[in-house]
């Protein structure tokens, strides 16, 4: 079995084929998987959950994705009960890689189900595309587990741990990657595990009405930029409406986060313009915790948004830490700690009351490990 098979029976079979693959088997790829049809189910016999789920692996030289399913009649296609080993260590980095997954497109009820996505040459384990004029509705990701993905930010700028130390890397700047990426309105993301991503664990670029609930973030040996990131204007031009982020548990445990729940432009870069916005939906009631050597920068950053809701979001024994990097523009320097706001570039939000104001400040992931200022930190 390869890819070459797989695609001729999903060619052949057309709407509503299933292809069973064995247990435990790897299959090498040369090339991505492409579904064609609604319906298509691509999944291992017996539905296992853990390493008996078939593998896919990557292996062409160029190749940076394994499973594609974004054809205009790809409604409904299921990727379920998988592992996809996208073999970054052994094959390298691609600059401007597609996704390991990429799914979405101008389709509705696509499923992802009690997979392990790993290891992506290109920017992230799963992408889900919003399709022509965002179009994508209705995508399901549940109990699956993502990561390890990318190498992790250095110094201000990107690196690695070595044996639980921190230590600086020799990886070149961008090769760190999410875990979930999603631009499909109205979707679910829920009781997913996302170990050891490194640009954001979980990336909602909008995707209005979309439910982020219920997942476990955790930063272990590579360290992470963001947990979850609410920072970007496209494709959605800023809008968030009625999407939830709730429940979910972000946790430095051995490696530094940078920030754990990262809302607005601003807090991500230093483009400081009224026309470029977030606005509206509402992250409450997640966990920010530590453990080992993990620590945060910042918990909480909210800069450059308007409108939606930031309440019941608690900190329990959280530690952080970091240095300022050259490229950080605030001035004074923002404190490391639990959870601030940009007053000056944010507005109509219900905010819970622990969340402080911090002034003017932009690009909070411009921080770099070093040592940690304050531990314990319990507070809602």
């Amino acid at each position: 079995m390869n890819d070459t098979v797989i695609n001729s029976l999903l060619f052949y079979g057309g709407a509503d084929t299933t292809i069973f693959l064995c247990p435990g088997a790897v299959i090498n790829l040369s090339g991505p998987i492409v579904y064609t049809a609604a319906r298509q189910v691509i999944t291992t016999k017996g539905l296992p959950t853990g390493d008996l789920r078939a593998t896919l692996v990557v292996t062409g030289g160029g190749q940076s994705c394994a499973v594609y399913g974004t054809c205009p009649a790809c409604n409904s296609i299921a990727l379920t009960n998988v592992q996809v080993n996208g073999n970054r260590p052994a094959l390298g980095w691609i600059q401007n890689g597609q996704g390991l997954i990429e799914m979405g497109g101008s389709n509705t009820g696509q499923v992802v189900d009690s997979i392990h996505s790993y290891e992506p040459r290109g920017w992230t384990a799963l992408h889900l595309i919003e399709g022509t004029s965002n179009s994508c509705s209705g995508a399901s990701v549940k109990n699956s587990q993502f990561g390890p993905s990318g190498h992790g930010p250095s110094g201000t700028a990107q690196f690695r741990m070595v044996k639980a130390r921190r230590d600086i890397g020799t990886y070149a700047p961008g090769q760190w990657a999410d875990g979930i990426s999603l631009a499909c309105k109205q979707s679910t993301v829920s009781g997913n595990t996302i170990i050891d991503a490194t640009d954001g664990a979980i990336v909602v670029f909008g995707a209005p009405g979309s439910k982020i609930t219920g997942n476990n973030i955790i930063a272990s040996t590579r360290q992470l930029l963001g947990g979850i990131n609410a920072v970007d204007f496209g494709p959605f031009y800023g809008d968030y409406a009625n999407t939830v982020v709730s429940g979910n548990t972000i946790t430095a445990s051995g490696a530094m986060i940078k920030v754990g729940l990262a809302l607005g432009p601003l807090t991500w870069s230093n483009l400081n313009s009224t026309g470029y916005r977030n606005s509206g939906g509402s992250f409450t009631n997640n966990m920010f915790t530590t453990a080992g050597l993990g620590y945060f920068g910042y918990g909480i950053s909210v800069s450059g948004y308007t409108g939606g809701t930031v309440t019941g979001n608690k900190f329990t024994a959280a530690s952080f830490g970091g240095v300022t990097g050259a490229a950080c523009q605030n001035s004074p320097a923002v404190p490391f700690g639990a959870a601030y706001v940009n007053q000056y570039t944010t507005s109509g939000m219900t905010l819970q009351s622990s969340i402080v104001n911090a002034g003017a400040f932009c690009f909070m992931i411009c921080n770099g490990p070093g040592p940690i200022t304050k531990t314990g930190i319990t507070s809602s």
